[in-house]
């Protein structure tokens, strides 16, 4: 089964676009979707939280 969902890497979604595109939860840094099997993975680089390392 395949999901064509249109991103490309650079791509930057608002929350609401998130939820639309990939039909997952509204919170979390993962957030699984069992309607697309897709695993999605968030970071808001203006909180010191989740800093690259």
């Amino acid at each position: 089964m395949s999901f064509e969902h249109g991103l490309q890497p650079s791509d930057v979604l608002t929350n609401q676009e998130l939820m639309s595109t990939f039909k997952c939860a509204m919170v979390g840094g993962m957030r699984y979707s069992h309607r697309t099997n897709a695993l999605v993975l968030s970071s808001d680089h203006t909180k010191s939280l989740y800093d690259d390392r």
